[in-house]
């Protein structure tokens, strides 16, 4: 409104004012008025003449004459619009906070300075057995008592603002079980004070998965420690994959000095040629295929080995050719001294000039 578009009315006030909101005011000026309130001091919404509210913070004060009547009002209208629009902002914000985190499925903690939590979720509370204000106002090692309090916050001193970092720990539950947690947690300043929030996730359930896989990795590796044969993997580019650690046993390598090498140079080279035409035809095939050849030991010996390999590049776990070989060298020296024993023998037969008769024995 323009000054000379508002008579000097009272009743205009009222007019453009929320009923509820002229009740509260006029009951707070009877109550400054009787002297029971030393200041008048309300906000309330009056309407804009394009329609619309506009949010008013009104101050005033009674002049009072000598005997104590009053008989004057004198005060100001502020728009506080911007203002409330900002705290309500402020509020949807912090509710939307505040939803996210009692919704979140992770314990969530928020600590001052002095390493005290103020704050927490339902979450951190079902973790740890315990209801909200037994969390709140205790110490952090209350909750994690792999760090006391001194260590914590020496710990936390070494910490750069805002600096995300990502740990294992255990959280202590009311019944006194540890639960072993991931934590993600970050130091921040707001007001120039320090605060502190973690995010602990319950990996029990991981846990338990890893010490159930590294039992069966150790029985596994127990029983090819234990095996005549060697098991490997080659990708398709001929490099070594795995090699199971019983092949130092039989060949003396270490697994770890084998995989990420060329496989074709520990073959023998008069092999190699051949043993590449196999392995591209296992690349082709699904079937297991055998073949024998030379290969390398670590102290620059050939030993042969009998192999079986098995395509296996559409297995996501193995991605590449599955082999189990063993030593065969005494099964193929073995047949060579067989060899050479009939070679001789034929050798003496055919050369000896002496009729040799084969007689069987007559019946009857």
């Amino acid at each position: 409104y323009e000054v000379d578009e508002i008579p000097n009315d009272f009743s205009i006030w009222e007019m453009n004012t929320k009923p509820e909101d002229v009740k509260r005011s006029w009951a707070m000026q009877q109550e400054l008025i009787d002297k029971k309130r030393d200041r008048f001091e309300i906000e309330f919404k009056m309407k804009h003449k394009d329609g619309h509210w506009v949010d008013i913070l009104s101050r005033a004060q009674a002049i009072f004459d000598e005997s104590g009547k009053a008989v004057r009002m004198i005060g100001t209208h502020v728009d506080i619009s911007d203002r409330k629009r900002a705290q309500r902002n402020l509020e949807t914000s912090e509710s939307k906070y505040r939803n996210l985190v009692e919704t979140a499925s992770d314990a969530i903690y928020l600590m001052n300075e002095e390493g005290i939590i103020i704050d927490t979720n339902q979450s951190a509370c079902q973790l740890l057995g315990k209801a909200k204000d037994e969390i709140v106002g205790h110490s952090i090692d209350s909750v994690d008592p792999s760090y006391p309090l001194d260590e914590f916050l020496a710990f936390w001193e070494e910490v750069p603002l805002n600096q995300q970092i990502i740990f294992e720990s255990t959280h202590q539950h009311k019944n006194g079980n540890l639960v072993p947690v991931e934590l993600s947690a970050k130091k921040y300043e707001l007001d120039n004070k320090i605060f502190y929030y973690g995010i602990a996730r319950d990996i029990t359930n991981r846990k338990q998965a890893e010490k159930t896989l590294q039992e069966t990795y150790a029985r596994h590796a127990a029983m090819i420690e234990n095996i005549g044969d060697v098991i490997g993997i080659i990708g398709i580019d001929g490099k070594s994959k795995y090699e199971s650690p019983n092949i130092e046993k039989y060949f003396g390598w270490k697994p770890e000095e084998i995989v990420g090498t060329n496989s074709w140079d520990l073959v023998h080279p008069e092999d190699v040629e051949r043993i590449l035409k196999e392995f591209n035809k296992v690349l082709k095939k699904e079937t297991p295929s055998f073949v024998e050849y030379r290969t390398k030991c670590k102290n620059g010996s050939y030993k042969w080995i009998g192999l079986t390999a098995v395509n296996r590049t559409k297995d996501p776990a193995i991605n590449g050719v599955l082999l189990n070989y063993h030593d065969i060298t005494e099964r193929k020296q073995a047949e060579e001294n067989l060899r050479r024993s009939e070679k001789k023998f034929r050798s003496l037969f055919e050369n000896n000039k002496a009729v040799m008769v084969q007689l069987e024995p007559t019946t009857g």
